[in-house]
């Protein structure tokens, strides 16, 4: 068994795949504004390893969350529903 296949805190749950399209989006907008994820941690009050957390799909932030992110990185959230 691969380790993708196994799930042994989730029991039940499906295993969510190890970095998402926000993950991704959050490190590039973070490089693309020349910034560390310790200097995003700074700016948002937290620490680089919660920053990591987010890029790495660990830990997910809210909408709040993403605003401010958006912000200290000199960016505007926008959220749309794109129908299929």
């Amino acid at each position: 068994m691969t380790r993708s296949e196994k799930n042994p805190k989730g029991a039940g749950r499906p295993l969510k795949p190890r970095t998402s399209h926000l993950c991704q989006m959050l490190t590039a907008v973070r490089l693309e504004a020349g910034m560390t994820q310790a200097d995003v941690a700074m700016r948002m009050c937290t620490t680089a390893n919660v920053v990591a957390c987010w890029e790495n799909g660990q830990k997910h932030p809210n909408l709040t969350t993403l605003e401010k992110f958006a912000e200290v990185t000199g960016n505007r959230l926008e959220i749309r529903f794109i129908q299929n």
